[in-house]
């Protein structure tokens, strides 16, 4: 072989190499979808960097950190769980002493062939080695669409002193709306791990009275399909949690489904430690019992998602409820379906000193984004510049209609003097950095180059871009 043609990483150290494999299969596990996934690429970077060639297969064979994560995708027809169990063992005996990531997916690309699993679960049945021989080296473990039955024949008498983080995600029967009420857990199954410290539970009503979790240590918890009953027991056990998302479904509602053992509440429920939620509910009534149920003095990142329908104003529980309870609040992002008035968005920010980072979207046919809100912003509302709205706001988004013409708009990123009282010195009031928006409408909007020219002068980012009114509005944080 003429070596001065053979492919530049041929020719570097194998420890360099190994490097840039290590690189590659984080940067491949980090960005993950399941459903999206196809290939051995994206399923097993490391076993795909093996098959390239023998010198590949060498390096990624001595190279024990990129066989950390191991998945197993059970789509075949018929699932061989055999055969998986056994590459999956070897894979693992390549990852030597490291922890390591487990994942079982349980995966339907194609909606009608959901119903062909029903009369295959029995092939199931043998995934439980799977678990038992690599659980006391699992840091993370995933079940992704497993059926309830085996999730907890899987947990049963397994030992994972190491696992950190556990996942429950959309169990098997969530794609059809009349499984819910099919299978209810009886046995316990307890995760015996010292240092678990995150949880995501799907189904959450029927599945957390099922799991013996040791709440002590958790940190960050996920929970969907969950009800107010079990979202208020979860901050009761979990001392330290600082990270909590709440999805009230279509089962979430109400409070008390007798799964859970109702608890004492000494309501409001103070949790002093939580720094981040994000909160979702199909419900206005669960949204107004919860915001009145709650204090966190520690809350320093919201995220709100409001019913659909129409019914009372999400935005004046939210004002109740920051006034009641005053946090350090540093980033709010909120969705509406259905718009809300300028004055509650201005009393919103009245209630929150604190913000630097404001989201708001809302795709209904209400705008609060008017000339008026925007001078209102700038406004101060007495003789000293701290006094305006917002005063420490570094980023604002706004995704809805148009509403607001763009001298108004300039305002808000150089104010003018009309706007300040007499003996405020005129300078930028607020340390503004961004803005965003994202504006519906028929056709493209028009942007003078006298307002472009002024968006380049100012020390603010301006992102703007044009969807159609009639396109959905995905559902981002941005």
């Amino acid at each position: 072989m003429n070596h001065h043609h053979d492919p530049f990483i041929h020719c570097l150290p194998v420890e360099i190499s190994s490097k840039i494999f290590i690189a590659y299969v984080d940067d491949i596990n980090s960005t993950f979808d399941a459903y999206n996934a196809k290939g051995l690429e994206k399923w097993s970077p490391a076993l795909h960097l093996s098959s390239i060639c023998a010198q590949w297969r060498n390096i990624a064979r001595c190279t024990a950190q990129i066989w950390r994560v191991i998945r197993v995708p059970l789509r075949q027809k018929p699932v061989n769980v055999k055969l998986l169990t056994e590459l999956a063992t070897e894979l693992f005996s390549l990852s030597g002493q490291h922890t390591l990531s487990l994942g079982l997916y349980l995966v339907y690309y194609d909606r009608y062939l959901f119903r062909d699993y029903i009369e295959r679960l029995d092939s199931l049945d043998d995934l439980p080695a799977i678990t038992r021989a690599v659980g006391n080296r699992c840091r993370d473990i995933a079940f992704h669409g497993l059926p309830l039955e085996p999730i907890h024949y899987l947990l049963s008498g397994l030992d994972t002193p190491n696992l950190k983080s556990f996942s429950i995600c959309r169990p098997y029967g969530d794609f059809e709306s009349n499984y819910h009420y099919r299978f209810t857990p009886k046995d316990v199954s307890l995760l015996a791990s010292p240092q678990l410290e995150e949880v995501e539970i799907f189904s959450g009503t029927r599945l957390l009275p099922s799991l013996q979790i040791n709440w002590n240590n958790i940190t960050t918890t996920r929970l969907y399909d969950i009800n107010l009953n079990n979202t208020f027991r979860v901050l009761l056990l979990a001392p330290r949690l600082k990270t909590y998302t709440i999805s009230y479904g279509e089962f979430g509602f109400p409070r008390d489904d007798g799964s859970w053992s109702p608890l004492p509440l000494d309501l409001p429920l103070t949790h002093t430690t939580l720094e981040s939620l994000e909160f979702y509910s199909i419900s206005h009534d669960a949204v107004a019992e919860f915001l009145q149920a709650v204090n966190f003095p520690s809350l320093k990142e919201l995220k709100f998602f409001a019913p659909r329908g129409y019914g009372e104003s999400p935005v004046k529980h939210l004002i109740s409820f920051f006034e009641r309870s005053p946090c350090p609040l540093l980033s709010f992002s909120i969705f509406l379906h259905y718009g809300t008035t300028y004055q509650e968005i201005l009393n919103l920010f009245n209630a929150l000193p604190t913000l630097t980072r404001f989201s708001i979207n809302v795709p209904g046919a209400d705008a609060f984004m008017t000339d008026f809100f925007l001078r209102k912003l700038v406004q101060p509302t007495s003789g000293s510049i701290n006094d305006m709205v917002a005063p420490r706001l570094e980023s604002f988004s706004y995704s809805g209609l148009l509403n607001f013409t763009w001298p108004a708009f300039l305002e808000i990123l150089e104010p003018p003097p009309r706007f300040l009282p007499h003996g405020v010195e005129h300078k930028r009031p607020r340390p503004l950095r961004k803005v965003s928006l994202r504006l519906k409408a028929e056709q493209t909007i028009p942007v003078d180059d006298d307002v472009l020219s002024k968006f380049q002068e100012s020390q603010v980012t301006v992102n703007l871009e044009t969807v159609p009114i009639g396109e959905i509005t995905p559902f981002t944080w941005w």
